[in-house]
């Protein structure tokens, strides 16, 4: 942004009446835009946990930025009285150089419900995420929060079991693997698509 004017100057060359804001201005009015908007989703959540809201569901998820930073994020989902789904993430947050044991997820997740006014027993929370053993230590260790392991993950593992099978000595991944690079041989050249049609 602070080079903006240099770029306006060259396309018209004339006296310019524009400010161009600094990065410390922009990154100010980022922040203070970012915190009206983190008061009004807490506010939504905290209202919907104290008007008689009889459950809502998260969506737990952890994952490494390319610098290898781990984030941890927190989906909520509800139905308002006009039966319209309402999903709101109050959280990405950074997870530090914690290590990612079941008891380093529950202390971040007792912290997120304690910031959105969900940390009683008054409304029925249920939170879908993968079934990695660190998430099975965490529903271990936390009484209010009802776990829901993702069937699709579920589903992926057990693909991935089949693929280790081993049917009359010979392997279902190593099978797989020769059918690919048999495939690909194949796509680079003419010559060994016409071999294979006459073989």
């Amino acid at each position: 942004c602070e080079k903006l004017g240099i770029l306006l100057e060259a396309i018209w060359p004339s006296k310019l009446r524009l400010a161009v804001r600094s990065r410390q201005t922009v990154s100010r009015h980022i922040a203070e835009r970012s915190l009206s908007l983190k008061v009004e989703v807490f506010s939504i959540l905290i209202c919907a946990g104290e008007g008689g809201l009889p459950g809502i569901a998260f969506t737990s998820d952890m994952w490494r930025s390319r610098t290898l930073d781990s984030f941890m994020s927190l989906t909520c989902h509800f139905i308002n009285a006009e039966m319209e789904l309402i999903k709101i993430v109050p959280f990405v947050q950074y997870f530090g150089e914690n290590r990612h044991t079941g008891y380093n997820l529950k202390v971040m997740m007792d912290q997120f419900l304690e910031a959105i006014g969900m940390s009683g027993d008054a409304v029925a929370k249920t939170c879908v995420t993968d079934n990695a053993s660190n998430n099975k230590v965490m529903f271990r260790l936390t009484d209010n929060l009802d776990a829901y392991y993702c069937n699709i993950h579920t589903m992926q593992l057990a693909i991935e079991d089949v693929f280790k099978l081993t049917i009359i000595n010979i392997k279902v991944d190593d099978a797989m693997d020769k059918c690919h690079d048999l495939a690909t041989h194949v796509r680079r050249s003419e010559f060994n698509k016409n071999e294979l049609k006459n073989a």
